[in-house]
């Protein structure tokens, strides 16, 4: 939207009374909105605010809302709007139609028509409902060419006639109820008063105001009636004491045709100009003209802005923010005559201009206090021992009741080619007056004579520089800025060495990337031991002993124009500085710079000029024709107002109204976009907003343009909250809160997903149960298969055992040892009758796996004479008769450690069987034997019988295997501290 800025300072106050003293001014500035920016007409009746203040627009071609960013139109409602009343939310109006009503709590609601216009009959009277005025029992005031009349809640017109020949009234009818059973009615012909008792209208009961030519009336307050006459005369009437408090002359003799008020402040307009009146001390001012016909004027008075409405669109003033305050010398001079030097003295503020005035503002009042008719060429001024000095070109002045008294000082030679800089008293009571260039000239205070002793700097150091401020710190240092090409432009005044240090010595400061440049202009004294130096391209922070402790440059901060002058700190640690594009604030806390400009009220951007900070915190900034005192403590606080509305909605391109700010969207409709405003009437760029869509979620910035497009939103539930902060960071209190309802198309509908969760479920069914059949069947054969497989390599085991038990027998009975034959006999009798009976089955109870295992070794330990002894350990927790195993597990491995690991060891041997649980579905078994090791068992077996091959652990793995891939045999070889074979661990891993 376009917004032409019609006048940038309306300041024609100062244009038509030029005079030495002036008050503080409110340089407005103006904002225009036309048919080009989206009004229905550029003909605007007047203005008026509803309860959530948006903004309504009565137009030739009917009513519009403004929200500060965008102008909503009713739809197929563009009739002229004639006259109006707001009552609370309900807006009445007159319209080519009727007289209509309108709820404002919601756009959705449509005018309904209370009365309608009768255009057949001769009778001009009942198609005009003009000046409309609501009372307190809901009765419509108006009036038409002849009558006074209102209509009541039965809809029933009253009648009152009132001026038999006049035909002129329209909208110069004014209605208001001073009493709860009375209006007074303020008309050309004069005042009249209506008493519900009698139910008549009859002349007011004072001759003064029956007979009064009222143009206009407005009700200041309970006691105050305001009321210009045809013969351009404003009259204060006190309704107490039913007086006349006083008769004013209207400016300039102008017909005043309306009066308004703020909350401090009384206007009066006529067609092309706007007055303050102040209703104490009965004075006026001028604060806005224009070239066009004002017809109404409305104040907010939370945001301070004026509307005016006018024939050619409405008109925005908007005053400068609560911290800026402007006084103009109302001089008018050929060539730019900026303040450029001030000091405070005695609570007032001495600002001296470029062609060498110097005028003071003391108690609201800016006077010029010093012509300087004599042409003197004055550089700037100081203050010594509570006095102000003049820094000439012809030398030091004393400036006392308003006079120049020259300050005896031999000044060295050559001095009036030089400008004097700044003058000021040590702590050790010398004068130095410091120029552009060269040395600083130091004097005795009391004597005034030059001090012999000299800076102990070399003259490069003075004649190669340029000299810009001095300052002394809290501490009593002094400290220079300046030009320094071969350097960095900041010193300090060592009192023990009587010289200047440069803080860009590497001792001081040895990273030199830290300053922002080799040209400083201004010193700042701040808080906790704080100074500041502003430079061309940004500024440094130093603390005592010169070590920059900050560094703000363009670079890294939002810094507009790079000429920064004035610098100073406030209570809060922010700095505050001036550039040729108006003032910045670097926010401490939120380390980042915000900037005022004639946005915010500024007369100018400019602000290279005089900058003071006062003994109250406040800032003195001078420019072109005036001085602006600059509050930080009411600049830094926020402008918004605690209001904030959703003012639209587009859903699928089409608008659409909501109410209680709750929106479902149907199951076709998921682009939405969302519109809303602060309400604060600012400018775009002093608002930033932001959303989330649940508390869950985090803050998304949207900038400056309050809306929000969501394109192919998702279905669900959403609590969508809009907020907004200005400029500074101040974040509002109040927000946009809004149940976002995002029904799903029937495709992702709950019903759909039962359907389709049915629908699937049966369709998996039917797979799964095909495919369980499938397997199963698969299953048998491939349990047959390995029942075969096991029962085959079992058949391959128990000869091989058999084979080699035999074998120990023949050996007993070829040693004739009959008797031990025969044990050995019924122990493997015992032996074979376990291993058929295990035989038949897949898995046996770890019982009968054990006592399988036991009479084993029992055997082979009889038949080898005891050569070794046997453990079998089971852990705690093992259920032996229901935990169910592969039948001759252990056997072979048990086996292969006898005869492998155990007969060829010199010494006893020994195994350990040890059985345990890793968890509640794995067995561990470990065999472990204390012989000869797997190396030496190869070896000897090769050189005894190299063709042998045992089967026994192999057919054994294969089982495990076949019965489940994950069970493992892990064999290790153990040693001892030598590294040598100490025997074999093997461990079984079976998962039941």
């Amino acid at each position: 939207m376009k917004i032409r800025i019609s006048a940038i300072y309306c300041l024609f106050f100062c244009l038509l009374f030029p005079l030495t003293v002036v008050h503080a001014q409110i340089p407005f500035r103006v904002k225009e909105y036309t048919y080009f920016d989206g009004l229905p007409s550029d003909k605007v009746l007047g203005t008026a605010f509803n309860a959530k203040k948006f903004l309504y627009l009565f137009t030739g071609k009917g009513i519009s809302v403004f929200d500060g960013y965008r102008f909503i139109s009713f739809p197929n409602f563009n009739n002229d709007i004639n006259a109006y009343f707001f009552a609370e939310d309900t807006l009445y109006f007159e319209d080519q139609e009727g007289l209509k009503y309108l709820d404002t709590r919601t756009f959705t609601n449509t005018p309904k028509t209370i009365k309608s216009k009768n255009y057949s009959d001769t009778d001009p009277n009942n198609d005009h409902f003009n000046s409309i005025y609501v009372d307190r029992k809901n009765r419509i005031w108006c009036n038409d060419f002849n009558h006074i009349k209102y209509i009541n809640a039965e809809k029933n017109a009253i009648s009152f006639l009132v001026f038999p020949t006049q035909t002129e009234l329209f909208d110069n009818i004014r209605f208001f109820e001073i009493n709860a059973n009375e209006i007074w009615i303020a008309t050309p012909r004069g005042w009249f008063i209506w008493e519900e008792k009698t139910n008549k209208v009859k002349k007011h009961f004072d001759p003064k105001l029956a007979n009064a030519d009222v143009a206009s009336a407005f009700q200041i307050d309970a006691h105050t009636l305001a009321y210009s006459s045809v013969s351009n005369e404003i009259i204060l009437w006190d309704l107490e004491t039913a007086t006349t408090l006083t008769t004013l002359k209207t400016p300039r003799d102008q017909a005043i045709v309306g009066f308004s008020k703020s909350a401090r402040t009384v206007f009066m307009h006529s067609n092309k100009t706007i007055w303050t009146i102040d209703v104490k001390d009965f004075t006026t001012e001028l604060i806005f003209s224009t070239d066009k016909r004002i017809r109404n004027v409305n104040h907010d008075q939370e945001t301070n802005i004026s509307w005016v409405s006018t024939d050619h669109g409405v008109q925005q003033l908007i005053s400068p923010h609560q911290g800026l305050k402007s006084y103009f010398t109302n001089q008018k001079t050929e060539k730019p005559n900026p303040f450029i030097s001030l000091i405070e003295h005695n609570g007032a503020v001495v600002a001296l201009n470029e062609s060498g005035e110097i005028w003071v503002l003391e108690r609201e009042k800016f006077k010029k206090v010093y012509a300087n008719n004599e042409n003197r060429k004055i550089y700037s001024l100081g203050l010594i021992e509570n006095t102000v000095v003049i820094n000439a070109s012809d030398g030091i002045f004393w400036f006392k009741s308003n006079k120049l008294i020259r300050i005896p000082v031999d000044l060295p030679e050559g001095t009036a080619a030089k400008k004097i800089v700044k003058t000021l008293i040590t702590p050790q009571g010398e004068l130095w007056i410091l120029f552009s260039k060269g040395k600083i000239s130091r004097y005795d205070w009391k004597s005034l004579k030059p001090i012999n002793s000299s800076f102990a700097n070399d003259a490069e150091f003075w004649d190669g520089n340029i000299w810009n401020d001095i300052a002394v710190d809290k501490d009593g240092v002094v400290w220079l800025a300046g030009w320094m090409p071969s350097a960095f432009g900041i010193s300090y005044f060592d009192k023990k060495q009587q010289k200047f240090i440069e803080i860009s010595e590497n001792h001081i400061n040895p990273v030199h990337e830290k300053f922002v440049g080799d040209y400083y202009n201004r010193i700042g004294i701040g808080e906790k031991g704080n100074l500041y130096f502003s430079a061309f391209g940004g500024w440094n922070q130093v603390d005592y002993t010169g070590k920059i402790t900050k560094q703000v440059d363009p670079f890294q901060y939002k810094i507009i124009g790079n000429h920064i002058v004035g610098i100073s700190e406030d209570k809060d640690n922010n700095v505050f500085f001036a550039t040729e594009e108006g003032l910045h604030i670097y926010l401490r806390e939120k380390d980042q710079v915000v900037r005022i400009t004639t946005i915010d009220g500024l007369p100018i951007n400019d602000l290279t000029y005089g900058y003071l900070q006062l003994q109250s915190g406040k800032l003195a900034l001078g420019i072109q024709g005036a001085l602006i005192l600059v509050s930080p403590e009411e600049l830094l606080k926020s402008s918004l107002i605690n209001r904030m509305e959703l003012s639209q909605i587009m859903v699928n391109g089409e608008l659409r109204f909501i109410d209680n700010n709750k929106i479902t969207l149907g199951k076709t409709e998921n682009n939405i976009t969302l519109y809303f405003s602060s309400l604060a009437y600012l400018d775009m760029g002093q608002v930033n907003y932001k959303y989330r869509l649940d508390a869950a979620h985090e803050w998304t910035e949207i900038g400056h343009n309050p809306e929000i497009s969501f394109n192919t939103l998702s279905p669900g539930d959403y609590k969508l909250t809009v907020a907004c902060y200005d400029n500074f960071g101040n974040i509002q209190q109040k927000t946009v809160d809004i149940d976002l309802i995002a029904q799903p198309p029937f495709t992702k509908s709950f019903p759909f997903y039962i359907i389709l969760s049915i629908l699937v479920f049966a369709i998996a069914f039917g797979v799964h149960r095909y495919i369980l059949n499938k397997q199963r069947s698969e299953d048998h054969y491939k349990r047959k298969i390995k029942d075969g497989e096991m029962q085959t390599l079992r058949a391959q085991m128990n000869p091989h055992f058999m084979f080699n038990t035999l074998n120990s027998i023949n050996s007993y009975i070829v040693n004739n040892q009959t008797t031990d034959a025969s044990k050995y006999l019924i122990s493997f009798s015992k032996l074979m009758r376990n291993i058929l009976e295990n035989s038949r089955q897949q898995l046996i109870p770890l019982t009968k796996e054990i006592q399988t295992l036991t009479l084993y070794l029992e055997l082979e330990s009889a038949r080898l004479d005891h050569i070794f002894d046997y453990t079998i350990t089971i852990a705690e927790g093992i259920d032996q008769d229901n935990l169910y195993v592969p039948p001759t597990l252990v056997q072979p491995f048990a086996e292969n450690a006898l005869w492998h690991g155990l007969l060829c060891k010199n010494g006893n041997g020994k195994i350990e069987i040890y059985f345990s649980l890793i968890d509640g579905n794995t067995l561990e078994i470990i065999i472990q034997d204390n012989g000869i090791g797997r190396r030496k068992s190869t070896e000897l077996n090769k050189q005894r019988s190299p063709k042998h091959k045992s089967y026994g652990t192999q057919i054994t793995c294969d089982r495990l295997n076949l019965a489940n891939p994950r069970n493992k045999v892990i064999i290790e070889d153990l040693y001892d501290s030598h590294q040598e074979a100490k025997g074999t661990k093997v461990t079984l891993i079976i998962i039941l």
